[in-house]
């Protein structure tokens, strides 16, 4: 249980299953869905086993980095915090880049050099997250879950979602509710 383990652990941030382990986890999803409950938690637990020496899995969101120093570690955590607290309304890579004293341009190339990602691809990701969350509560409709993770309309959420989870909200928040009921 100890690779079970280090899997939770590296699934904090999500991962993507890529490849061969996304077809096999597929169908073993499939599968939960006509047998009996008890039955679903060793299915469970066999995926789990399976995914835990699986080299098919991608972090999907990565809010770790590497710092050179402390003043950098600082700086790129205020960015983290400053996005973490505002995420719900509109960033502009302006006022951070402002904020660090940085050119548009610099900033960029600092913060892709820390999260290997764009910083607009990093809020989305920070905006589908709490998209998910909200959808897996089943307290809200889609359009309360899109403006409250900071999506300005529903087509630009649609598109997103799809892009990062591979359905569309609906389809997202149903898998979670028929879970939760059985």
């Amino acid at each position: 249980m100890k690779l079970v383990r280090r899997l939770l652990d590296r699934s904090s941030l999500g991962l993507e299953i890529l490849g061969k382990a996304n077809k096999y986890v597929k169908g073993k999803l499939k599968e939960m869905e006509t047998i009996p409950p008890a039955n679903r938690l060793i299915r469970l637990m066999e995926i789990l086993v399976f995914l835990s020496t699986s080299k098919d899995l991608e972090p999907i969101l990565s809010r770790t980095f590497t710092a050179s120093n402390s003043s950098d570690t600082d700086k790129i955590d205020s960015v983290f915090q400053f996005i973490l607290k505002n995420y719900k309304n509109e960033i502009y890579i302006e006022e951070i880049a402002e904020k660090l004293n940085m050119s548009i341009a610099s900033f960029s190339r600092y913060f892709k050099h820390h999260t290997r990602k764009t910083f607009s691809n990093y809020v989305t990701e920070i905006r589908i997250s709490n998209a998910c969350r909200l959808l897996m509560e089943g307290n809200h409709n889609i359009s309360e879950v899109c403006y409250q993770s900071g999506f300005e309309n529903l087509s630009n959420f649609y598109r997103h979602f799809k892009k990062h989870t591979g359905l569309i909200p609906k389809e997202y928040k149903g898998r979670f509710l028929t879970g939760s009921q059985v």
